[in-house]
């Protein structure tokens, strides 16, 4: 747990945090462990990084 975190949806349906932290390669890679279990939906470029990370990986396959 990082000390920004603040829980702000914990139900059996949804668990949403905000965090205050600097978009890192460690960052991403603790998102993008949790494969489509996680959405991102701010900020932008950290959405953006995420996405062009999965697609460019689903190229591979295509």
């Amino acid at each position: 747990m990082h000390s920004s975190q603040e829980t702000l949806i914990d139900d059996d349906n949804e668990f949403r945090i905000r965090l205050n932290v600097v978009l890192n390669y460690e960052l991403v890679s603790t998102i993008l462990r949790f494969g489509n279990g996680v959405i991102v939906e701010r900020p932008e470029l950290l959405k953006q990084k995420i996405k062009d990370i999965h697609e460019e990986c689903l190229r591979h396959y295509v």
